[in-house]
């Protein structure tokens, strides 16, 4: 576990390379003291399509840019998962659609677990997403 980890770290001369997406959770608040703490923000859709695009070329395949745009946001700017769904679906075809991929990723959408301020912004910001929601979905996030 965590405990084992720390000792490692205590004593190899090796560097080890930590990575968490919850770096609250209560079993890494004891690794960070022995951890250089690196953050990295979330990238940009922008950033993201233009490295898959750029694969997507290497790889002989033809995704257009609004379909690649789709992809990226349906796996919440998570590019493991969008580099997996595009090894997915062009296990089939070499060429994506706008649409196919809307349909795709409609059925592969990641489950997504909102932090506190995700979900604040969605049960108080007025707008078309949570205008239908009950109160009951609004607890439920």
């Amino acid at each position: 576990g965590i405990q084992e980890l720390i000792d490692l770290i205590k004593h190899t001369k090796i560097p080890i390379i930590c990575m968490c997406n919850d770096r609250n959770h209560p079993k890494i608040r004891s690794l960070v003291h022995y951890c250089f703490d690196l953050r990295f923000p979330r990238p940009r859709v922008e950033q993201i399509k233009g490295a898959m695009m750029s694969i997507a070329f290497k790889e002989g395949l033809k995704v257009p840019p609004p379909a690649m745009n789709e992809l990226i946001l349906a796996a919440n700017q998570d590019i493991r998962q969008v580099l997996h769904n595009l090894s997915m679906w062009c296990a089939r075809d070499k060429t994506l659609t706008y649409d196919g991929v809307k349909e795709d990723a409609s059925k592969a959408k990641k489950d997504i677990k909102l932090g506190p301020f995700d979900v604040v912004r969605k049960v108080f910001a007025k707008g078309e997403e949570t205008s239908h929601m009950s109160l009951i979905d609004k607890a439920d996030l």
